[in-house]
């Protein structure tokens, strides 16, 4: 490729790591954050990978947004996979000419060896992708650069699973095992059952996975292998699916046929009994995706797309100037901020621990607001929820909100709407109406729906409609209307 000096072309690269990727069969895709460019006629862009395992399908896209630029933007760009030393392993360009709202595909991964060199591509369970973009006539010297990452929320569970007596096993008789999958305050409890039953005239057997606790849609996928005395893997067999409210509760495929296991019995199950190696990988979808870092010749805050992470960053650079001035954060209370003359420590106790009064002057937040105030620090730094119970969470949220950190906020919705119980119910409805996320406020109608009777002669819920009679008539009218559909429906 041409030196950037002998085209004189404008240069932007975007490096972008998805963690957590995926181990087993996955079919969906991954959207990188967005990024908005200045010297690309203030045009915004974002990068999407496809993939299908099963397909042995995996694709990369650069997209343009429906951005303020111009009707059309031609423009040269690069999509590279790097090794875990930061190196080029694949190295796409393409040329095209991009109207909003419109992307170019970039194939030809599975020939270059994507998937039979997994641990070169996917080091630490980590991809990494680098999009770099030349714009002809374009008139500055300087190279922007973003940093970006997403955490894929993945959990993979290996076990093996042996069927003894099989000769015994009768159709229909279940041979059954539970697992539980946590992943960032989501939590799904899946039964699992074998059993024998006959198809078109021959007897397999059949897996059925039941979901017996998610509230909401996910990603299932699982690899099965027979496992002989010698404990290599023999005749494996994969699929993948989608489970969760509103989806499937239920999935049922056919693992092996019995002419299948008769035809290993001699020689790998020597004992009556059949030994499986399981891998079963549960997937939520994103639960981190941010710009970390930009380097730009524009002030960041033109950049509407990144002004939360910009925010988010310069917290983190506060706390770590805080930090180094005072190791213990322990020692942080607000009562030392006469006697901590600290600029940096002024700076962020203003932005993360003060609130204003009606005349517009800023004052000490209240010492049973300071639990909240250490939880959002604890997230800036950290990128996790710390506090695990629903009040805490409430709590900060609000401050969330009020400092628009849009991925902490979607973190406690997550939370609160996996953890919906009797006793906070009430509390949740407030939430649910307050905020403009429709997702949650569903979720909390469905929650009340199916305990309808329980919450509606609770004591709780007595004292909630006294003293929120707007709330409480808004969830029993969208409640009424959802169970007169129902009716309708089975009618």
């Amino acid at each position: 490729m041409a030196t950037n000096t002998e085209y004189n072309l404008a240069t932007f690269t975007f490096i972008w790591t998805i963690e957590n990727y995926p181990k087993l069969d996955y079919n969906g895709k991954v959207m990188s954050p967005k990024f908005a460019l200045d010297s690309m006629k203030r045009t915004s862009w974002y990068v999407e990978i496809i993939m299908s395992h099963y397909l042995n399908l995996f694709e990369c896209a650069l997209w343009r947004d429906e951005d303020r630029g111009p009707p059309i933007i031609e423009i040269e760009f690069e999509l590279s996979i790097l090794s875990a030393d930061g190196t080029p392993l694949i190295e796409k360009m393409k040329k095209g000419a991009f109207k909003k709202g419109t992307g170019v595909r970039v194939t030809g991964f599975k020939e270059m060896g994507f998937f039979s060199r997994r641990t070169e591509f996917v080091p630490r369970n980590s991809l990494t992708l680098r999009c770099r973009i030349w714009r002809k006539d374009a008139k500055i010297s300087s190279i922007d650069l973003h940093l970006a990452r997403t955490r894929l929320g993945m959990e993979c569970k290996s076990f093996m699973w042996i069927l003894h007596d099989l000769s015994s096993l009768q159709p229909f008789e279940e041979r059954p095992r539970t697992l539980r999958f946590t992943i960032n305050g989501f939590e799904a409890f899946l039964r699992l059952c074998l059993f024998l039953a006959e198809k078109d005239n021959m007897e397999y057997l059949w897996l059925k996975i039941t979901d017996t606790s998610a509230t909401r849609k996910f990603h299932i996928s699982w690899e099965i292998s027979l496992v002989g005395v010698d404990g290599k893997a023999h005749a494996c067999e994969k699929n993948y699916g989608d489970m969760g409210c509103p989806k499937s509760k239920e999935l049922l495929v056919r693992v092996f046929s019995k002419s299948t296991l008769r035809s290993y019995t001699s020689h790998l199950f020597p004992f009556d009994a059949v030994c499986l190696k399981c891998e079963v990988e549960v997937g939520i979808g994103d639960i981190w995706n941010r710009i970390e870092f930009l380097k730009l010749d524009v002030s960041d805050s033109k950049m509407d797309d990144t002004a939360e992470d910009s925010h988010c960053h310069v917290a983190k650079e506060t706390i770590k100037n805080v930090s180094s001035i005072d190791n213990d954060f322990q020692e942080l209370t607000l009562s030392s901020q006469e006697n901590n003359p600290s600029t940096q420590g002024s700076i962020l106790r203003d932005m993360l621990a003060t609130n204003k009064d009606e005349g517009g002057r800023a004052s000490r937040t209240p010492d049973e607001k300071y639990k909240t105030f250490c939880h959002l620090i604890e997230y800036v730094e950290k990128d996790s929820l710390p506090p695990t119970d629903w009040k805490s969470v409430s709590d900060l949220l609000v401050q969330a909100e009020e400092f628009e950190l849009g991925n902490l906020t979607d973190a406690c919705f997550t939370f609160l709407r996996n953890n919906l119980s009797l006793s906070n119910i009430c509390d949740v409805i407030k939430l649910a109406y307050s905020y403009s996320k429709k997702d949650f406020r569903r979720a909390v109608e469905t929650y009340f729906l199916e305990h309808d009777t329980k919450i509606l002669n609770s004591r709780v819920w007595k004292t909630f409609k006294q003293d929120n009679p707007r709330d409480a008539l808004k969830i029993l009218e969208r409640v009424y209307m959802q169970k007169i559909q129902v009716f309708e429906f089975s009618v």
